[in-house]
């Protein structure tokens, strides 16, 4: 995706979550790490994502926040990676 269309989207997003509270709770991190990884490979089938750290980790927070961060972390790191870098992306999930 283009940059400029990602930051339209963050946008959008951004503007979106201004109505909607922020919710706190427990929120399971390896799930979080787990669907970030598995949208960054359909995107970028070819490319290898690793999720490592503890299956019960969790963390306070807003779920759907979280999840928006992480996603786009993860798909910005998978499509743009560092030019010397052979190490696939690593989702720490604790």
């Amino acid at each position: 995706m283009h940059n400029c269309a990602r930051g339209d989207e963050l946008l959008t997003l951004a503007r979106f979550d201004q109505a909607r509270p922020i919710e706190s709770h427990p929120v399971d991190l390896r799930t979080l790490a787990d669907d970030a990884a598995a949208d960054a490979l359909a995107i970028q089938p070819q490319r290898t994502v690793r999720v490592e750290g503890d299956p019960t980790a969790t963390i306070a927070g807003d779920e759907h926040l979280l999840r928006q961060a992480l996603a786009t972390a993860v798909t910005t790191r998978v499509a743009h990676p560092p030019r010397q870098s052979a190490n696939p992306p690593t989702l720490p999930a604790a």
